[in-house]
């Protein structure tokens, strides 16, 4: 304002990303508070002023020193919404409208609550997943279903995609420390042919959840020379398209004019369209049409910042998988569980999801190797998450090269087990420390799921990894079941047992 300026220009000026959502929240929460005599009014500003202030994280930083089996301290909920304050608002107003959500959320926003900032933040990712749930948004984005039988198991083509165009855009943060990384993907946007000649001769096929692993296997093998790029279109249509055919409600708090904020991806260089945006019908024919007559090359797609929070973040959260499966009148954050039947049934549905993902997978993985021809290491490299602070090996200047501490190739699935374990290791501390009379009995509950995880990664992962490129995922299991026997000892032979904490000991690789 102290500089001479052409008033002219001033309708021209876009300002609009001097404030990201919580920004403006917190303004005029600020101004709120200021101008209502109301005390419950004042109450409720203030502890949405806690939440708005949790919204720190920043996602377009990479290369942060977590790693895959941290909790996730902060999500950036402004980026999941795609920075539009219209759906942070109405998503955030929700919780306070609905009983449901409100009871879950203010036992952790209350203003003199001792909840940990990760605690607040596992609640949020509950509480939107749950409304999400509600209304039938996830299954749209092709993350699954209730009971695991009515899509293209054992593995989802929508997430395939997704972690795609994600290395995509982080491979290219790469290329710029090192360019002698041909295993992955560099380039921001990915085109429809790319994507097409990655996942097309792959057979994804709807699995009832009553085969058991030689039924499903020879399911697949009998269908022979599947051509998947029509279902490829379809699904790319889905994550970009104004409304899902699938689908007749609209997301949360939205006509259907003005449901942008829900894409994980867009693309460029497409179609010019008289409205806002296209349909799921309209973008099938047009990515058809393309692939059809040799454009398919100029059609150019991208992850959005809702993509990468869903993806990077929320998906392999536990709280994110309760919200799914668990009944509606036993559904909460795990650590407001008050005793060990909550404790059961909160974590029995997820654990019976997770086992029919690990016992498909192995299908998945034989068949995209064999299609493919390529090897198993080959193949795991196609599924790695580069989130750790890249590392250079002690070489000259001229060749600096990245170590193989700078990648954590790692099947989603694995991903899932050690986040949930870590999990729970943080609620059992959680229950150690407390002062209920069946907190002992708590901590056992959750040390016997730990053990239950830990068998699953045994049987399904230990022998398929083993000397491979995630063969660090085996040294992680050796070092945690070590853990495991300590605590069980210690168990056996006290009645106020020691509370062995994963955190404090170099368990990772």
């Amino acid at each position: 304002m102290m500089t001479n300026y052409n008033s002219s220009c001033v309708n021209v000026c876009d300002i609009s990303n001097l404030y990201l959502s919580q920004d403006i929240l917190k303004h005029r929460i600020d101004y709120w508070e200021k101008n209502i005599d109301d005390e419950l009014t004042k109450n409720k500003l203030k502890q949405l002023k806690q939440i708005v202030s949790i919204n720190s994280s920043d996602t377009s930083n990479v290369f942060n020193d977590e790693t895959e089996n941290e909790l996730i301290s902060a999500i950036n909920f402004d980026a999941f919404f795609n920075h539009n304050y219209r759906a942070f608002v109405n998503a955030l107003s929700a919780f306070f409208e609905d009983d449901k959500y409100s009871t879950i959320i203010l036992s952790d926003f209350k203003l003199d609550s001792s909840s940990k900032e990760w605690q607040k933040v596992a609640t949020l990712i509950f509480t939107i997943s749950y409304l999400y749930r509600k209304k039938a948004i996830w299954n749209t984005l092709g993350f699954g279903c209730r009971n695991f039988n009515m899509i293209d198991y054992p593995t989802t083509l929508n997430r395939l995609i997704l972690n795609y165009l994600y290395m995509s855009k982080c491979g290219q943060i790469l290329h710029y420390y090192n360019n002698n990384r041909n295993d992955i993907p560099f380039e921001y946007d990915v085109s429809l042919k790319d994507i097409v000649d990655k996942f097309r001769f792959i057979n994804f096929l709807t699995i009832d959840t009553k085969l058991n692993r030689r039924q499903i296997s020879n399911k697949y093998n009998k269908t022979i020379n599947i051509d998947s790029c029509d279902l490829i279109i379809e699904r790319l249509a889905d994550m970009c398209s104004r409304t899902p055919k699938s689908v007749n409600i609209n997301p949360y708090g939205y006509d259907s004019e003005d449901e942008l904020w829900r894409r994980p991806l867009y693309f460029v260089n497409g179609v010019k369209l008289k409205h806002t945006a296209a349909s799921n019908i309209e973008l099938k024919a047009y990515f058809k049409d393309c692939l059809d007559n040799n454009k398919a090359e100029k059609v150019k797609f991208s992850i959005t910042d809702e993509g990468i929070v869903l993806i990077r973040d929320i998906v392999a959260n536990f709280e994110f998988y309760s919200a799914r499966y668990c009944r509606n009148d036993i559904a909460k954050p795990l650590h407001q569980a008050k005793n060990k039947d909550e404790i059961n049934s909160i974590i029995q549905p997820v654990y019976n999801a997770i086992v029919l993902c690990c016992e498909r997978h192995y299908i998945f993985m034989k068949q995209y190797m064999n299609k493919y021809n390529i090897d198993k290491n080959a193949y795991l490299r196609k599924y790695f998450h580069p989130r750790t602070r890249p590392y250079f090996d002690a070489q000259s200047e001229v060749e600096k090269k990245l170590s193989k501490n700078s990648f954590r190739p790692q099947l989603h699935i694995v991903r899932v087990i050690y986040n949930h374990i870590k999990y729970f290791n943080e609620i059992k501390n959680i229950f150690a420390n407390s002062q209920t009379k069946n907190n002992t009995e708590m901590c056992k509950c959750l040390t016997h799921w730990i053990e239950k995880y830990l068998s699953l990664y045994q049987i399904n992962f230990y022998k398929i990894l083993n000397s491979t490129v995630c063969n660090s995922d085996n040294n992680v299991y050796d070092n945690l079941f070590k853990l495991l026997e300590e605590q069980n000892k210690e168990y056996q032979k006290s009645n106020e047992p020691k509370n062995i904490d994963i955190n404090n000991r170099n368990y990772r690789n």
